[in-house]
C-alpha cells in the first residue's frame, strides 16, 4: 500500500487550499468585531480618518480591517508624570547619598539658590479623539509644557517662599496653567492634581 493511495491523505490534499482560504476569510472577518472594555472609550477610524464621536464600552461591529478600525483608549485611568526626578529609590539612605534616580536641580529666583524640586502631575484622558489626533506622545508634550511652566514660576519666586508659604499657590498655579496649555493645544487631557 502506497501512502499516496490512502483516502485520508488524498482528501487532505484536495481540501487543504479550500480550508486555508476559509480560515483566512474568517480571520479577516473577525476584525469586524471589537470589544471596548469598561473604563475606556473607542475611537473609530474609517479609511484612516478619525470619526468625531467616541464609542462607549461594549461590543462594536465595523467594516473589516483596513477599511475601519476601533482604537480603545483608557479614559478613567489616572496617569502620572514626575518632574524633578525619575524614580524614588524608597530605601533608607545616608543624607550624603542620592535619594532618587535622575535627580535634577533648578535655579530659583534670580539664581540665588539651587533646589531639587519634585513635581508630581496626575492626569487622565478626557477626550480620546483629541488625545489621538493631537500628538503621538501626550506624556512627552505634557512634560515639556510642565517644565516650561515650572521654570517660569521658579524664576519669579524666592527659594525660601517656594519651600514654605507659596507651595500650595505654586501647585495651584501650575495646575491651572497646565490645563490652559493642554486645552490650547487640544491634547484632550484633564490635569487632576499637581503637587510640589
Amino acid at each position: 500500500m502506497k501512502a499516496g493511495e490512502v483516502w485520508i491523505l488524498q482528501f487532505f490534499k484536495e481540501t487543504i487550499g479550500f480550508v486555508l482560504f476559509v480560515g483566512l476569510v474568517i480571520g479577516w472577518l473577525s476584525t469586524c468585531i471589537t470589544s471596548i472594555p469598561l473604563g475606556s472609550e473607542g475611537v473609530l477610524t474609517s479609511f484612516g480618518c478619525f470619526q468625531n464621536t467616541p464609542l462607549n464600552p461594549g461590543l462594536h461591529f465595523t467594516l473589516p480591517w483596513p477599511f475601519q478600525t476601533i482604537l480603545p483608549v483608557k479614559t478613567d485611568q489616572i496617569r502620572e508624570i514626575s518632574l524633578g526626578f525619575s524614580k524614588d529609590l524608597s530605601k533608607p539612605l545616608l543624607w550624603t547619598e542620592r535619594h532618587v534616580e535622575g535627580e535634577k536641580n533648578l535655579l530659583i529666583g534670580n539664581g540665588e539658590s539651587l533646589l531639587t524640586i519634585n513635581l508630581p502631575i496626575l492626569y487622565r484622558i478626557a477626550d480620546p479623539i483629541a488625545f489621538l489626533k493631537a500628538t503621538s506622545d501626550a506624556e512627552v508634550a505634557l512634560t515639556d509644557l510642565a517644565e516650561r511652566k515650572l521654570i517660569q514660576i521658579a524664576t519669579a519666586r524666592e527659594s525660601f517662599h517656594m519651600m514654605t508659604d507659596d507651595r500650595q499657590a505654586i501647585a495651584e498655579n501650575m495646575q491651572r496653567g497646565l490645563q490652559k496649555d493642554a486645552d490650547r493645544l487640544g491634547l484632550g487631557l484633564i490635569i487632576v492634581f499637581v503637587g510640589l
